[in-house]
């Protein structure tokens, strides 16, 4: 899961995720459907049940579900 959120990260996509949230026991459990990194990123976290939350129009952060303003 790290590397996948790192690759995106080097692609582009302004993303941050605590490694306590997202520990190196989570993996990919399935490929994701997206082709846009945003739609990755979320796939792949839904079934932890973690979401991206846009964080001053241009960041988005890893969050537990539940979290205020998901996208």
């Amino acid at each position: 899961m790290q590397e996948v959120l790192d690759e995106l990260r080097a692609g582009g996509l302004a993303l941050v995720y605590s490694t306590n949230l997202v520990g190196r026991e989570l993996v990919v459990t399935e490929e994701p459907a997206a082709d846009d990194p945003s739609g990755i990123a979320r796939s792949i976290l839904e079934p932890h049940s973690l979401v991206l939350q846009e964080v001053g129009g241009s960041l988005v952060v890893v969050r537990r579900t539940g979290s205020p303003r998901s996208v």
